[in-house]
C-alpha cells in the first residue's frame, strides 16, 4: 500500500462535503467526518499533544488519500493513517497444533480483509480443510463443503487490476489471496496461501495478507500425499482462524 512520505509531520482536516480532490494523490468517494495522520519520529515535528509515531504508516482505506498544502504539509482527506503495528493480525491454528500468523492489508484490499476477518471471528473456518494443495504453488482452503465449490452464501468485490481495482500486493511466498471462479466478483470464503512466488496471478486475484511466521506448517501441508485432484489423502484440518482487528471495524459489501 501507499507509504506516507518521511517528511510528513501532521495534519487533521474535516471534509464533510464528501468527494473532494486531494492534490495529485487521489480522492475520496464518500462523505467523511475527519482524518488524522500519525507524525514520524522527526524530533522537529510539531507536537500538538500527539506523541511521536512510527516513521512508516499506511492508509486503512485506499479511497482516503493525502495531498499537500502550500507549505508542503500533508493533508488527509478521510479515513486515518495506520501504523504497521495496528494492522489486523491473523492466527491460523491447525488441528496438529501448528500455527501460521501474519497481517492483513486493509489499505490494499478492504473488502477482502473485512470479509475474511468477519468469517474468521464467527468461527466459519473452524474445522474446515485445505482441500487443494499444489507443491511449488499454493494451498487452498475455506470451502465449507470441502469440495472447492462452497462458500458463505454471498460474494464480494474482486480487488485486483483485471477487475478495475488497484492492488499492488504481489503473489509471493506467504501471501494470502482470495480464491474465485471465472467471474471476477465471485470470491466468498475460499482463500489460498502461496508457498512459492506466482507472478502470473498478480492483477488477477485479490491478495490481501501475508504470513509472517509459521510457513513451515504450510510447507508440510503442501507436501502431503494427494490424489489426482490435488486433494490431500489425509485431511489437513484447520482448527481455527482468528483475526485481531485491534478494536477497529472493517465493513465490506456482500454481493
Amino acid at each position: 500500500g501507499p507509504m506516507l512520505p518521511k517528511h510528513v509531520r501532521y495534519q487533521a482536516a474535516l471534509h464533510p462535503e464528501g468527494c473532494r480532490r486531494s492534490g495529485d494523490n487521489g480522492y475520496i468517494t464518500k462523505a467523511v467526518s475527519a482524518c488524522q495522520a500519525i507524525p514520524n519520529r522527526n524530533p522537529r515535528a510539531p507536537r500538538h499533544g500527539v506523541p511521536a509515531g512510527p516513521a512508516k504508516a499506511r492508509f486503512v482505506d485506499t479511497r482516503c488519500r493525502c495531498g499537500y498544502d502550500s507549505q508542503g504539509k500533508t493533508t488527509c482527506t478521510g479515513g486515518f493513517a495506520m501504523s504497521e503495528n495496528l494492522r489486523p493480525t491473523f492466527t491460523i491454528t491447525l488441528e496438529n497444533g501448528k500455527t501460521l500468523t501474519g497481517e492483513l492489508y486493509p489499505e490494499t484490499a478492504p473488502e477482502s480483509v473485512g470479509n475474511f476477518a468477519a468469517l474468521a471471528n464467527q468461527a466459519f473456518y473452524d474445522g474446515l480443510i485445505f482441500h487443494r494443495v499444489i507443491p511449488g504453488f499454493m494451498i487452498q482452503g475455506g470451502c465449507p463443503s470441502g469440495t472447492g465449490m462452497g462458500g458463505p452464501g454471498y460474494q464480494i468485490k474482486g480487488e485486483f487490476a483485471a477487475n478495475g481495482v488497484k492492488n499492488p500486493l504481489r503473489h509471493g511466498r506467504g501471501v494470502l489471496s482470495m480464491a474465485r471462479s471465472a467471474r471476477n466478483d465471485s470470491a466468498g470464503s475460499q482463500f489460498f496461501i502461496m508457498v512459492a512466488d506466482a507472478p502470473h496471478l498478480d492483477g488477477a486475484y485479490a491478495a490481501f495478507g501475508r504470513v509472517l511466521s509459521g510457513m513451515e506448517a504450510a510447507d508440510d501441508i503442501v507436501a502431503a500425499k494427494r490424489d489426482a485432484a490435488d486433494r490431500p489423502k489425509v485431511p489437513q484440518v484447520i482448527r481455527s482462524i482468528r483475526v485481531d482487528t485491534h478494536g477497529r471495524e472493517y465493513p465490506f459489501k456482500r454481493m
